[in-house]
């Protein structure tokens, strides 16, 4: 379900949430040709944890596994301003 996650983080830029990371299990790079702009990350990197995030928006494309709810729960022990959880979350 890669096209939600193109949706979902080409949105957010567009919308001026400044940088935007698509995060996926798996590398997302080869699914960004059409929107450049957004970087992109692979959730189980450590760095990934190391950087500072203001929001986040969960679910997307990401599946129904055990890994995404670990994710979740992970995520709930970050400060953020804003979280969306959305389809598979």
């Amino acid at each position: 379900m890669w096209g939600a996650g193109v949706l979902a983080s080409a949105s957010a830029y567009r919308m001026g949430c400044g940088y935007v990371t698509w995060a996926s299990f798996q590398s997302p790079e080869e699914n960004l040709r059409e929107v450049p702009e957004v970087l992109t990350a692979v959730l189980t990197d450590p760095l990934l944890w190391e950087k500072k995030w203001n929001a986040a928006a969960v679910g997307p494309g990401l599946g129904v596994t055990r890994a995404v709810a670990d994710f979740i729960e992970k995520l709930k022990g970050r400060d953020l301003s804003g979280v969306v959880l959305d389809a598979d979350a």
